[in-house]
């Protein structure tokens, strides 16, 4: 122990502990400080009671000999926070050209193990610059990933460490899967020994305790975790097929028990495996269920997604059973039961695999679904049909160019009042069809004869009152018009299902009426009924007008929509309307009365603005 230490201690101005621990922090030796962080000490003032420590970020710091005794922990000179304090551009040069040491040595000297987040402290922002950091480490990774010495987790919350140089890689990756206990991370231990499968001597005896240990955990693990326990099964098929030495007992856990066990959540399940695992789940389908799989598979489609219909429906044309795929899809269609997702797939498909069931009946069904899933809570799988729609330039062309031009016609209006595009979409979808139907410009630009002849005026008011009805029948009627055709497509057979058959007619009903409704509101122009010509009768004027009898009365001309006959309002389209517009002051005009073979002559005798 220093002599002054000693000193101290005999006078007992310090006690031994503080002594013992100061007698390791002589000037010059490195240490660290959980908040302060790494530092090296500069001098000791032993009568003063101070010791003075550069810290990294704290230079000249002092202390009382009892704190520093208590908060500073001893590195030696070769730990890589001293090494970092003394000399950081070579630790940054070494980070550039082998990352695999630099993680190596920090690992060593850390008991060859610590958190992501305790090796990110050490490294980030010091060794290696914030902004280089994340390449930085993806990069790393990598290699460390190839790197048998050293265990990388899939979790920040799981260890990264470092292999004793002395342990056997291949023992080391079987233990790596028996003492796992998070399933996923047991299956990617069985892909470490797949890929090092070389590497083993005796793989019969070295993996039987493997395929035993898979067989176990996915027999416990398949009530709550189908999907892992399906990989793990998978993961033991591919150990067998690559060892042919190495056995399944009869009594252990089958892959096609497990389908059979969880067919309800087997969609789900499928969805969350990658592909080639998928495909291999599904050529066990026949042995599961029989010569019945393919009903299991499009009881799936509708729940599978996007990518996971095609792994479900190429298996099912593989298997030479493309007809009953056929028959699936087209009654699907007809019934308005698909999903968007398999809906995009069909699109996707259209010229393939779906080929047989595509006509112009598929555009309805997509605006049906976009608008269904656009007022419901599916925007994703909306997202997926819309930009399917929109990203395929030639899905809508191969859609209508064989059509007849009054449903193409049919088509356009409806795309022209979709809630599921913007109106930049919309022009650029509906110049798709007229690029195939150009005698359908007309009625985009709204330069159409028979347009201009059906437009109505109306007011704003009723405009608004008339969108609020649509929106009530889109977003309520509708929708619970659907709910009810679930429900009772679950009774049992249609064509003895009274509650089906009015379900289905009410849609009749409601569809034809949103038509209706869509029309008018495409028809009509808004107007606040200002700056009328008041030259002649016209809409928005206040007429008087006078009978032979001399009976007087005023009526007030507004637009379609604006009829109150109770307070003499009356549409410009009614027959007393039509018989006023255009009338100057002192003409005459025969309105009609109750007896439809008698008009009554009146004389216009005023006209006046509706709106003062």
């Amino acid at each position: 122990m220093d002599e002054e230490l000693v000193r101290l201690l005999e006078s007992a101005k310090i006690d031994r502990e503080t002594a013992t621990k100061i007698d390791r922090l002589p000037p010059g030796a490195f240490c660290n400080h959980k908040s302060w962080g790494v530092g090296k000490v500069d001098s000791w003032d032993l009568l003063g009671d101070r010791l003075l420590v550069n810290f990294e970020g704290k230079p000249g710091h002092g202390m009382k000999l009892q704190f520093a005794a208590t908060a500073l922990a001893p590195l030696p000179a070769d730990h890589i926070l001293a090494r970092r304090f003394e000399d950081r551009a070579t630790l940054s040069k070494l980070a550039d050209e082998d990352p695999v040491e630099l993680v190596r040595l920090t690992l060593a000297c850390h008991q060859n193990s610590m958190s992501l987040d305790e090796f990110d402290a050490v490294v980030k922002g010091t060794i290696v610059s914030e902004g280089k950091y994340k390449s930085w480490w993806d990069g790393a990774k990598k290699r460390l990933r190839g790197d048998r010495r050293f265990v990388i987790p899939s979790k920040r919350n799981l260890p990264m460490q470092l292999r004793g140089e002395d342990q056997s890689a291949t023992d080391e990756m079987v233990r790596d899967v028996l003492t796992a206990t998070d399933l996923r991370l047991k299956a990617k231990a069985v892909e470490a020994i797949l890929r090092n499968s070389d590497a083993f001597e005796s793989p019969e005896s070295q993996l039987q305790p493997v395929v035993n240990d898979l067989s176990e955990a996915a027999q416990k693990g398949a009530k709550l975790l189908l999907a892992q326990a399906l990989e793990l099964l998978l993961a033991r098929t591919d150990l067998v097929e690559r060892f042919p030495g190495l056995k399944v007992e009869p009594t252990q856990v089958q892959l096609a028990d497990l389908l059979r066990m969880e067919r309800e959540s087997l969609g789900e399940t499928l969805r969350s495996l990658g592909v080639s695992r998928q495909r291999q789940a599904l050529e066990t389908f026949p042995e599961a269920f029989g010569d019945k799989w393919t009903t299991v598979i499009f009881g799936m489609l509708n729940t599978a997604g996007i990518r996971g219909v095609g792994e479900l429906a190429k298996f099912v044309v593989d298997q030479g059973r493309g007809a009953e795929l056929d028959d699936f899809l087209r009654a699907g269609l007809q019934q308005r039961a698909h999903t968007s997702d398999l809906i995009a797939w069909i699109c996707k498909e259209r010229k393939g695999k779906a080929a047989n069931v595509v006509d112009l009946e598929l555009a309805a069904v997509i605006m049906n679904s976009l608008e269904r899933d656009h007022f419901g809570d599916e925007t994703r799988r909306t997202n997926r049909l819309a930009e399917t729609l929109q990203e395929d330039p030639e899905l809508i062309p191969d859609l209508v160019r064989t059509a007849d031009v009054n449903m193409v016609r049919g088509f356009a209006r409806r795309l022209m009042m979709s809630p599921a595009f913007d109106q930049l979409s919309v022009k650029s979808l509906l110049a798709r069809i007229v690029k195939i139907h150009p005698q359908i410009q007309d009625l985009i630009t709204g330069n159409q004869a028979e347009e201009k002849e059906e437009s109505i005026i109306v007011s704003w008011e009723s405009l608004e009152a008339k969108q609020k009805e649509l929106d009530h029948l889109v977003n309520v009627l509708q929708p619970k018009n659907r709910e009810e055709i679930k429900i009772a497509r679950e009774y049992g057979d249609l064509r003895e299902n009274f509650e089906y058959k009015a379900a289905k007619q009410q849609e009749a009903v409601l569809r034809r009426q949103r038509e209706e409704m869509e029309k008018d509101l495409h028809r009509a122009r808004g107007t606040d009924f200002s700056s009328p010509d008041l030259s002649k009768c016209s809409i928005g004027t206040y007429v008087d007008i006078e009978d032979k009898s001399g009976r007087k009365e005023t009526f007030c001309i507004l637009g379609a929509w604006d009829s109150d006959p109770t307070q003499g309002i009356i549409a410009y389209t009614t027959g007393a309307g039509q018989a006023l517009v255009g009338k100057a002051i002192g003409e005459s005009a025969e309105l009609p009365t109750e007896d439809p073979d008698t008009l009554r002559q009146v004389t216009v005798k005023a006209i006046r603005p509706y709106r003062a």
